[in-house]
């Protein structure tokens, strides 16, 4: 997928970004923020927020009345730019059971570890624990 508006945007680094939040600031104005995952020390923002007009319509209030109301429209370009977020995240972001499946291929690799380095109990008796909280996860 082509990511026409979040390059128009300016974003760069579309495999950086890690969510994104949409608010009605006012009835005529939303914003969009998309956050980025930087790493520590960087002097990038984490963070860059866009403001979108809305986009005025107005509708016929009752039919049988000559009554006007005023509907603000969300953004076209707003709609696709999340639209293509969407489709990013949706890439990005693993399903709870592939992500179930990273957390126990960890959790063997640290048992390994732990294994060859003569750890004791109590930190062998953590990592099942959490092995245990991970496998009741849905």
């Amino acid at each position: 997928m082509e990511l026409e508006t979040l390059t128009e945007m300016g974003i760069q680094h579309p495999e950086e970004i890690t969510h994104y939040d949409w608010r009605q600031r006012t009835k005529k104005k939303d914003e969009l923020v998309i956050y980025f995952e930087r790493k520590k020390g960087s002097l990038r923002a984490a963070s860059r927020s866009y403001i979108f007009g809305r986009s005025l319509k107005t509708v016929v209030a009752d039919g049988g009345t000559a009554r006007f109301d005023d509907t603000y429209e969300v953004s076209p370009f707003a709609l696709k730019a999340m639209e293509e977020l969407n489709h990013i995240l949706s890439i990005t972001r693993p399903s709870l059971s592939t992500l179930k499946q990273m957390m126990m291929h960890e959790l063997d690799e640290l048992n390994e570890l732990i294994g060859e380095k003569g750890a004791d109990e109590q930190v062998k008796r953590r990592v099942d624990k959490l092995r245990e909280h991970i496998g009741r996860l849905q």
